[in-house]
């Protein structure tokens, strides 16, 4: 009898761990949900640069994808990771900035901002960096943000233009014969006659 009673209260004490145990987990999921939602969002940003300018550019970096975002009041992507290196090459060609989009069959999409901190010799200053990073944003919420619908350039002031238009072209030199003809002394002057000295 004693072991007949003991088997119900074991099972009882099963069921009722295997419930606290969902309940954990479940609140657990609850709370880091809630926690993500009141934390702001932020991309993964990695910075291949010692130093001062390092810390630096990861806080702007940082700072400008977030203000960006939600100027345009559209929703961050689920992931995103910003990397700025020194060099960013792609099939041999030196880039500025390179955005590489990564979709499974199950999961959220990832993106991957490559940033470069120099293109070829010359070094590039932290305000190109953030304006190559605002830049690719625009494409990596372009689903959301839509198509422009205008698109107004104004040249930088101060700079003019290349003008691709071809030089005329100069005349040909005349010949001897064109040079002579064209001459209204060769003829006797304008009527065509030599000059005489008046009569006595």
């Amino acid at each position: 009898m004693a072991g007949r009673k003991k088997r119900p209260r074991r099972r009882v004490a099963r069921r009722l761990a295997a419930v606290w145990s969902r309940v954990v987990r479940r609140s657990q999921g609850l709370g880091r949900a809630a926690s993500a939602r009141l934390r702001p969002w932020r991309p993964e940003v990695e910075v291949d640069l010692p130093g001062k300018r390092g810390r630096r550019l990861r806080r702007a970096i940082a700072r400008a994808a977030r203000s960006h975002l939600r100027a345009l009041r559209v929703t961050p992507p689920g992931h995103l990771l910003v990397v700025v290196q020194r060099t960013v090459v792609l099939d041999g060609r030196p880039l500025a900035s390179l955005l590489q989009v990564f979709e499974g069959e199950r999961g959220p999409r990832r993106h991957v901002l490559f940033l470069a901190a120099s293109t070829g010799d010359r070094k590039l200053g932290d305000g190109e960096v953030v304006a190559a990073l605002r830049h690719q944003l625009q494409r990596v919420v372009a689903a959301e943000l839509g198509a422009p619908v205008a698109t107004e350039a104004e040249p930088v002031a101060g700079r003019a233009e290349p003008d691709h238009t071809p030089p005329p072209s100069e005349p040909p030199e005349p010949t001897p014969l064109e040079e002579l003809a064209s001459s209204p002394a060769a003829f006797g002057g304008l009527n065509g006659g030599f000059p005489a000295r008046a009569g006595r």
